[in-house]
């Protein structure tokens, strides 16, 4: 094999390795954005289903009318005022 042959060779396999590579970093970025928007969609489906609830009902599971977005998105202060 001539000299030329195996530095293209071996140019293919860098490029490979590359490409290989960067698919990866780009299906690890949509897989990201996949889990963002499906984490959003149940989040607002939560907060959806929490307003439904009537005062008694979210009483009894510990948070008020205006604490459901918190308690959803980021967790409610639990120290009652």
């Amino acid at each position: 094999m001539s000299e030329a042959v195996k530095q293209m060779a071996v140019s293919a396999d860098d490029v490979m390795g590359q490409t290989g590579r960067a698919a990866t970093g780009i299906g690890q970025s949509v897989a990201n954005i996949f889990r963002g928007m499906v984490d959003a969609y149940r989040k607002n489906r939560a907060v959806g289903d929490l307003r439904q609830l009537d005062k008694r009902m979210l009483a009894d599971i510990g948070i008020d009318r205006s604490e459901i977005v918190s308690a959803v998105y980021g967790g409610v202060d639990r120290v009652r005022r």
